[in-house]
């Protein structure tokens, strides 16, 4: 299923949109929660089709923001939460041709470790996740 969509527009109208996928087993077991991303300019009729941006399978809570390059071109990067050992903030960003089609990601980039909060009762389920907030200045990339 798909879950914790987010999205910004650029400058130009074109709305880039990530979000969560999560795919399963025949047998109901989690397979894998991958980040997912898509994109439509004003001239296109339908959102792109979607890509996978992050590198390993278990992975949540994405937020895409559009910067700006020193040179004048554009980028879109994205923030989320990947579930590794140690759990991180990681960050991936493409470009953005002239016209408003995105480019290739690349490699994942770990931002820092996250402490997640504890579960505030033993043995419950209380769900309690340490999703990144993320902004573009310029070509400045601030996350928290």
């Amino acid at each position: 299923f798909h879950d914790k969509p987010y999205g910004v527009a650029g400058p130009d109208g074109t709305v880039y949109v990530s979000w969560t996928r999560f795919i399963y087993t025949a047998d109901s077991s989690l397979s894998s929660a991958d980040i997912v991303f898509a994109y439509m300019t004003p001239t296109m009729s339908a959102f792109s089709a979607p890509l996978i941006v992050s590198d390993t399978p278990f992975n949540q809570g994405s937020v895409p923001v559009v910067g700006t390059n020193p040179d004048g071109s554009r980028f879109v990067a994205i923030a989320w939460l990947r579930y590794d050992a140690p759990m991180q903030i990681v960050v991936d960003r493409a470009p953005i041709a002239g016209d408003g089609s995105v480019g290739a990601f690349g490699a994942d980039k770990m931002v820092a470790a996250i402490n997640p909060i504890p579960d505030a009762f033993a043995g419950q389920s209380f769900r309690v996740n340490s999703f990144p907030t993320f902004a573009a200045y310029g070509n400045n990339l601030f996350a928290a």
